[in-house]
């Protein structure tokens, strides 16, 4: 079975979990065979947040580790969590590091590093209609970050924090123009990993009519990249798995 349809699989059972326990154990059956061993996932975050415990969803380490972060005061300089909320694509830990660190950060990302054994990292930014809905932090030592393993954890990050919320808060569905019989088509297609020009092809039409018709569906389902209208698309049972 490829990654991406296990990855599709994960996603669909995420969505019927009836707890966050059950998300988690979903989360973490998949991404351990790719080397990640740490997992985090954070929500209601803002530039104004001083303490990393209130936001914690869910971490795999002692409650210690959340008390020695939050009494160093690292959130404001702990480069991975300022950067995802800056922006909806998701990151390694290298690509933070080149960046340029300061030293604060360099010291905040040390610690969590010897804290948890992390030498490798991906984040994930999870939003919705521009909001932002929690950050998905993946860690290990010989981790697995070709492509495809980045596409698959953006799209169950995404799946996995968006059934949290909804276990949590049980909210109304917004409400949302219809999704067309061919946007439906068009989204249907690239969650099994097709292009636009291979859409296009499946279709009979061109390439940048199917974008046009996945930007529209994205734009409907209030979803900032195609992974996540997929993910939310498949939440709503507007196409199949």
């Amino acid at each position: 079975m490829s990654e991406i349809l296990q990855a599709v699989q994960v996603a669909e059972s995420i969505r019927h979990t009836r707890s966050t326990g059950e998300i988690w154990r979903a989360l973490k059956s998949f991404v351990g065979p790719l080397g990640f061993t740490q997992l985090s996932v954070l929500s209601t975050l803002d530039a104004s947040a001083d303490k990393l415990a209130p936001h914690v969803m869910y971490i795999d380490a002692p409650a210690k580790f959340v008390d020695a972060f939050d009494q160093r005061a690292l959130l404001h300089h702990y480069p991975l969590i300022q950067h995802a909320l800056t922006t909806s694509d998701p990151f390694t830990v290298r690509q933070v590091q080149a960046r340029g660190l300061t030293a604060e950060q360099r010291n905040a990302l040390e610690f969590v590093g010897s804290e948890l054994n992390l030498t490798s990292g991906f984040v994930v930014p999870v939003r919705r209609a521009g909001k932002m809905l929690g950050v998905v932090m993946f860690g290990g030592v010989r981790c697995r970050l070709g492509p495809i393993e980045r596409s698959t954890l953006h799209l169950l990050a995404h799946s996995a924090v968006v059934r949290a919320i909804d276990l949590k808060d049980a909210p109304k569905e917004a409400a949302t123009s219809e999704l067309s019989p061919r946007e439906r088509q068009c989204l249907q297609w690239a969650s099994k990993g097709k292009t636009d020009a291979e859409i296009g092809v499946i279709l009979g039409i061109s390439a940048r009519t199917a974008r046009f018709h996945i930007e529209n569906a994205k734009r409907k389902l209030g979803a900032a990249t195609r992974v996540q209208a997929v993910a939310e698309a498949m939440r709503r049972h507007a196409i199949a798995a």
